[in-house]
């Protein structure tokens, strides 16, 4: 493999490194801000639970599961947006 192909991998490597970082300070930016919704999210994001399982825990309908999810994953995107800006400043 080439010096400038190991280089190339280096770069790719430190990027994804980089952006879980940043995803895990936003997560946990949504756990402190709103701790209902990131159990949610994890419950059916990470965990792999139905939205009808979460809303029998929470007490509301899947629905309502769906659209926290909908509006955490907004609100997780507007945070990398600002992130991003930030960091090219």
């Amino acid at each position: 493999m080439s010096r400038w192909m190991k280089r190339v991998i280096q770069r790719q490597e430190y990027f994804r490194m980089e952006e879980e970082k940043y995803q895990k300070l936003v997560l946990n930016r949504l756990r402190k801000r709103n701790p209902m919704n990131y159990d949610i999210l994890v419950k059916t994001k990470f965990q792999e639970l139905s939205a009808a399982e979460v809303a029998s825990e929470y007490g509301i309908t899947p629905n309502n599961v769906n659209n926290r999810n909908l509006r955490s994953k907004a609100w997780i995107i507007e945070e990398m947006e600002k992130i991003c800006r930030q960091s090219h400043r």
